[in-house]
């Protein structure tokens, strides 16, 4: 029998939500949450709600998800409670009615929208959880059926278009800034929401977003605003299609010369850059650069020196917080309300050998040369080779990627390889400005002054 939820007042007054087949829906403000109400008075995951078949009739069990969280029904307070058929719920300040055996029918105005589609109104795919409806050849999901909602109360000006990517506090998607006509697509990276009461990721998150609004850098993703409200906390950017260097190397793609050394020449300026305004880029880590088929690169992923954190938090008023405990054997459960997982330590807070590349410069030189090796080669450069040997098999991989009428490889160039690969580590580079200014001037002994080409 047909079963859902009747809301009375709150920001979806005189909606229907059908549960459908659905034997377990978690409600709260949280986007991640099965039915999300952007009432700032719930919690992130306020109360789940388990349906099953009574004797007679569908039943439900309505059940709060935390200790200060209390569930009214027909104005009584619950810890957990069981519902039946024209039970009314106050959840914050949105009143909702348990309905059953035929009573909460679909909206009228249209045939079921397949799930997965995209809403007209809002731009999210049509959930599971409550599906949705085609009206005049338009998809609808649930909550913008009646055509009132161009777009989510609780997104304001910005339109989700799909998830992208996530990592242990963030969730990133595509959307659109309709303040621009036409709309500006950007990346929206929206912090979880039972990660927004954890002082120590609120405080890294709002301190990042601030330095990525502040740094004009073509090596760095352009940020545009960093947005906080009762219902979002989240950073708009600049939204990158393109590969990331891991990507790259993984299909053995082979980048002309110029190109090669044009890639690393912007991976130098970076971390020059970065240290000079205490940003820690850490380890260069393939899967953290965006690589374009022009030969751009940016990185999109760093922490920052504790000066410049504590500096930032002042100006932008992020919490207070303690600091890291330190490591323990144990790995915790990454969601559980006070652990400290391994993958949210790393968030946090730089590990010990990436403090070490940003502390020593010098530590950058080998991975910069073996990133060249590989992106002019196509191969990576083998451990166990003489350095000779190593220079010849650089000199015929890129050999064989120049056209005919390239000319023959400078001869500075294997000099940077052998600067930046000696077995001797007192033989390599020792600061990245030599490094930068002999690829300058083997780009120009390749013709390439400042640019790709």
């Amino acid at each position: 029998m047909p079963c859902g939820f009747r809301i009375h007042t709150g920001p979806y007054a005189g909606k229907i939500f059908p549960a459908g087949t659905s034997r377990r829906i978690v409600i709260g403000r949280a986007l991640e949450a099965d039915f999300t109400i952007p009432d700032p008075s719930l919690a992130p995951f306020h109360c789940e709600i388990e349906l099953y078949e009574g004797v007679s009739r569908r039943m439900a069990r309505a059940r709060a998800l935390g200790p200060e969280i209390a569930i009214e029904v027909e104005g009584v307070p619950f810890d957990e409670v069981l519902l039946k058929s024209g039970d009314v719920i106050r959840l914050g300040e949105t009143v909702i009615e348990f309905v059953e055996g035929g009573s909460a029918k679909e909206p009228p105005g249209g045939n079921r929208a397949r799930v997965g589609r995209t809403c007209t109104a809002c731009g999210l795919p049509v959930p599971r959880l409550g599906g949705g409806r085609v009206v005049l050849g338009r998809t609808y999901c649930w909550h913008c059926v009646d055509l009132r909602l161009t777009v989510r109360r609780d997104l304001g000006r910005y339109r989700f278009l799909r998830k992208i990517g996530r990592n242990i506090a963030e969730v990133i998607y595509a959307a659109e800034d309709l303040s621009f006509d036409p709309p500006r697509r950007i990346a929206m990276r929206v912090l979880k929401s039972e990660r927004v009461r954890d002082a120590r990721v609120l405080r890294r998150f709002l301190t990042r977003g601030a330095v990525a609004c502040a740094l004009e850098h073509p090596a760095f993703p352009r940020a545009y605003s960093l947005i906080q409200r009762p219902e979002l906390t989240a950073l708009s950017e600049e939204l990158l299609d393109w590969p990331s260097l891991e990507e790259w190397l993984a299909r053995g793609a082979r980048l002309p010369l110029r190109r090669a050394l044009y890639v690393v020449l912007q991976l130098a300026d970076a971390l020059q850059l970065a240290r000079r305004e205490k940003i820690i880029v850490g380890r260069l880590r393939p899967h953290h650069i965006r690589l374009s088929e022009e030969g751009r690169v940016q990185i999109v992923s760093y922490w920052l020196a504790p000066e410049l954190e504590q500096k930032v938090a002042e100006r932008v008023g992020a919490p207070q917080a303690e600091p890291l405990p330190p490591r323990t054997s144990e790995d915790p459960e990454p969601y559980a309300p006070d652990s400290i997982s391994e993958d949210l330590r790393r968030y946090l807070e730089p590990p010990p050998r990436d403090l070490a590349h940003y502390e020593d410069e010098s530590l950058d030189i080998r991975p910069l040369g073996t990133l060249l090796f590989q992106l002019a080669t196509g191969t990576s450069p083998p451990r166990e080779c003489r350095l000779e040997e190593l220079l010849e098999r650089f000199r015929r991989g890129v050999a064989a990627g120049l056209e005919p009428a390239a000319g023959a490889i400078p001869e500075l160039v294997p000099q940077v390889l052998t600067r930046c690969l000696h077995p001797v580590r007192q033989r390599r580079y020792h600061r990245l400005l030599e490094l930068r200014q002999d690829i300058r001037d083997a780009l120009a002994a390749l013709g390439v002054l400042g640019a790709a080409q």
